[in-house]
């Protein structure tokens, strides 16, 4: 900006001979841009990138919750969609077992990336491989005299009896160190869940049990300092969807916790950040709060309340996401959660007709459904790429010229350049998406919990039983760290890798068709199986077996398909035709494209899309503009210095470079006023 302004000045300041007042007007206006925009850099960005910025790992996850009047099936819906970039892909069946009166529980480290835990009692999957070993517990509590059987992925998904998980990482105040860091906290929130599984077999069962051991024991976030001090669970069971949030107590000891209820015809939404607002400890019926609540709010000052009545969880105990900086060096992103909060209700309920903007606090803790949700529907809801809207991410520079909604996160020059862009409900670091399905007794052995390995807009959901004890061995293979074939991951993260090289194209010609077909076709088994559910629990897992080794094996060949059907800039079909897809006459448009192309060539922003594109995006005329404003008139951007200083010291370097030229117009040559210039 700074560059281009001053260009622009240098350019006017000669016309300054025939039009000195209007040009004085315009070198004043133009250098006083450019003074703020030097004060900024000055002031704003770091002087220094940070060494490790290409390191930075941005786990940021979305869940929902959706009561059983929300959905067509009648039955209680929990999502996850797992944004990790380095998680372990394996699923694990933990089997039920009996332990003798007095065992300890062992409590393990919690870890993401591969093998995040070593030790075949827990689960085949977990069997030590040459060169590992068994993962070593950092304490111990009371064991119980049975537990249940549950699936697991990074985090358990669903036990026997139909209690499911999703999570979400939020930032809160208190922050909780581990034992293995030097503190004195015990859990976070992975084997508080693993607990919860194995004991309970409702929500309130898991809330009071998770609840409780933090208390005792300590609780911890999973990503360092405020950022990542909080913990988000959707937690359903066959009845019921409840939101539990939970972060540290005081002087990294303890847990500080609450939970409420979603109405049964709400959905309710978090993406990394906390949503329950205003709570009530004695409506036992809708909440459910940790004894400390009030009283760690006070002793810590985090905000002020006169009445219990007046304390709001999400104002108090969670930093605010316009001002709060995620990472050291970056800008707040508080469009990072709001976009999805905003989007997710509106797709609920479009009546609602939300606006976005970049306050959480503006979304309600959960909405009604306008009309109820099928399991498909909430599947496509975590493929979004806020597809027709005015944040569209297939749309736009970064989409490129083939509409690539996928975004390249992180690294050195977002810490020199600051800013933010949209992210998706899927993207590329999705490790899983999981809609957990929990149903109505008697038939809460049979939920379900369907998992989509990768990213969920290129994945298709199968079926994990709640009854069933073992899967395809395709999905308990493989790292991110080797390839294989051997392993339902690498199947579908490699398709979706591939799709970068024409996203366009392989997605509306091959993918999404794919999805769409063999996720018809397994919800046609699905549904047999629910006429009339097998007593036979081989049955069932030989059932999940066949279909996830067949839909495998036709995604490799797939994948093989677009290999060849995709390469060197063709799209080259069975029959041997071939298509040059090149660039598209908008982008070429868009980027000035002449004769002059066989040099180097650069372009500049621009508000509009090209004029082949006008009428086609949504919110193509308003959108570039009206994002910029609210971005501007947001808290991030005036939280920490005025744009005031900046004018001022802009505006005295206009006058004072106009007045030397004007001056030494009059006294010298031209050569003078040429190098001046």
């Amino acid at each position: 900006l700074a560059q281009a302004v001053w260009a622009e000045t240098l350019r006017i300041i000669p016309k300054l001979r025939t039009h000195s007042s209007s040009s004085f007007a315009m070198v004043m206006a133009s250098s006083a841009v450019f003074g703020f925009a030097v004060v900024s850099v000055l002031f704003k960005l770091p002087v220094a990138a940070r060494d490790n910025a290409s390191d930075i790992d941005y786990d940021g996850c979305t869940s929902m919750a959706f009561g059983r009047s929300a959905t067509v099936e009648g039955t209680v819906f929990a999502t996850h969609t797992n944004d990790c970039s380095d998680c372990d892909p394996r699923i694990a069946y933990i089997p039920p077992k009996d332990y003798p009166k007095g065992s300890l529980r062992p409590i393990y480290p919690f870890a993401t990336a591969y093998p995040r835990f070593v030790g075949g009692q827990r689960s085949d999957t977990y069997a030590a491989k040459p060169g590992q070993e068994d993962t070593v517990p950092v304490g111990f509590i009371a064991q119980v005299e049975h537990t249940y059987g549950y699936w697991e992925a990074n985090y358990p998904l669903l036990n026997e009896h139909g209690l499911g998980f999703g999570e979400s990482t939020a930032s809160s105040h208190l922050i909780g160190q581990s034992r293995t860091d030097g503190g004195t906290a015990l859990f976070s929130i992975g084997p508080l869940m693993q607990v919860a599984a194995e004991r309970c077999k409702s929500a309130r069962c898991a809330i009071e049990v998770m609840g409780k051991l933090a208390e005792d024991e300590g609780f911890f976030g999973e990503d360092p300092g405020e950022g990542g001090a909080g913990e988000h669970l959707s937690v359903v069971d066959p009845e019921e969807a409840w939101i539990f949030h939970i972060t540290s107590g005081l002087n990294n000891r303890s847990g500080t916790w609450v939970a409420q209820r979603v109405p049964d015809n709400h959905v309710a939404v978090v993406a990394n950040a906390f949503i329950i607002k205003e709570v009530n400890c004695s409506d036992t019926d809708n909440f459910m709060c940790s004894y400390n609540i009030f009283s760690n709010a006070r002793e810590a000052k985090l905000c002020e309340f006169e009445k219990d009545s007046d304390f709001n969880w999400q104002r108090c105990y969670a930093p605010d996401i316009r001002t709060f900086s995620y990472l050291a060096g970056y800008l707040p992103i508080p469009y990072y959660t709001t976009l999805r909060l905003w989007r997710l209700q509106n797709l609920a309920n479009p009546d609602l007709n939300l606006a976005l903007t970049d306050n959480p606090w503006d979304y309600a803790f959960s909405v009604p459904v306008k009309n109820k949700v099928t399991r498909m529907q909430v599947m496509d809801y975590m493929r979004d790429h806020y597809e027709g809207t005015p944040y569209d991410m297939t749309q736009g520079i970064l989409a490129g010229p083939l509409n690539n909604p996928n975004r390249i996160e992180a690294g050195h020059g977002m810490s020199v350049v600051p800013g933010e862009f949209a992210r998706g409900i899927s993207i590329p670091r999705t490790s899983y998406g999981v809609l957990v399905e929990t149903k109505p007794f008697p038939h809460a052995t049979e939920s379900i919990a369907w998992f989509a390995t990768d990213s969920p807009a290129s994945s298709v959901f199968t079926p994990l039983f709640a009854g069933a004890t073992s899967c395809s061995e395709f999905y308990k293979n493989g790292h991110m760290e080797q390839f294989t074939r051997d392993s339902a991951w690498w199947a579908f993260n490699f398709v979706a890798n591939w799709m970068n090289i024409n996203y366009r194209d392989m997605s509306n010609e091959v993918v999404y068709p794919a999805v769409q077909r063999e996720q018809l076709d397994i919800m046609k088994v699905v549904e047999d199986f629910e006429k009339k559910w097998p007593a036979d629990r081989e049955e069932l897992s030989s059932t999940l077996t066949h279909i996830q080794d067949d839909l495998v094996k036709r995604w490799w060949q797939m994948a093989d398909g677009l290999v060849s059907g995709f390469n060197d800039g063709s799209r080259n079909y069975p029959n041997g035709t071939k298509r040059r897809w090149g660039y598209p006459a908008w982008y070429l448009q868009m980027i000035g494209f002449n004769d002059d192309f066989y040099k180097v060539q650069w372009v500049t922003w621009a508000a509009l899309p090209p004029m082949l594109l006008r009428g086609t995006v949504a919110g193509a005329a308003t959108s570039a503009s009206n994002f910029l404003a609210s971005a501007v008139n947001s808290a991030a951007f005036n939280s920490d210095s005025s744009f005031l200083p900046g004018v001022v010291i802009g505006a005295a370097a206009g006058a004072f470079s106009t007045f030397l030229l004007l001056s030494r117009r009059r006294g010298r040559g031209d050569d003078f006023v040429r190098l001046v210039e």
